[in-house]
């Protein structure tokens, strides 16, 4: 396998831990819904992911500035999280039993964007300095 892709998915184990922990923190232990505790876990998970694809998962191939990106990186995650939310909420409202286990949802919604961010970061956001 890829020395990239399984360092990106090292990288994506931890973001999907923080996003489940802080999803069960929030929803559990906060009492927010769980449609409005994914706004706290997406955004510390975001956070930690690309700090940690910028710097190791992905490091040999930056190309440009933290700042840029970062910008980058939000636009793939963007989409990536609009899917995520999408599949999220679908089974929220479809089958009640998520919305008491909602973390069960998150599972399923990562699993399936995994892809779709893997490709979306590794041929735009953290692209080779140099042409081969």
């Amino acid at each position: 396998m890829d020395k990239q892709l399984v360092r990106f998915l090292i990288v994506g184990m931890f973001g999907f831990i923080v996003d489940l922990a802080v999803l069960s923190i929030a929803f559990y232990g906060l009492g927010l819904s769980p449609y409005w505790a994914r706004i706290p876990s997406f955004s510390l998970a975001v956070a930690s992911t690309w700090y940690l694809n910028y710097h190791w998962a992905f490091s040999y191939k930056r190309r440009q500035s933290k700042l840029l990106n970062f910008s980058y990186y939000l636009t793939v995650q963007g989409l990536g999280v609009t899917v995520n939310i999408l599949i999220y909420s679908t089974l929220l409202y479809f089958f009640p039993y998520f919305l008491h286990y909602p973390e069960a949802a998150l599972v399923i919604a990562s699993a399936i964007v995994l892809l779709l961010n893997y490709a979306g970061l590794s041929r735009w956001v953290f692209t080779p300095k140099f042409s081969r």
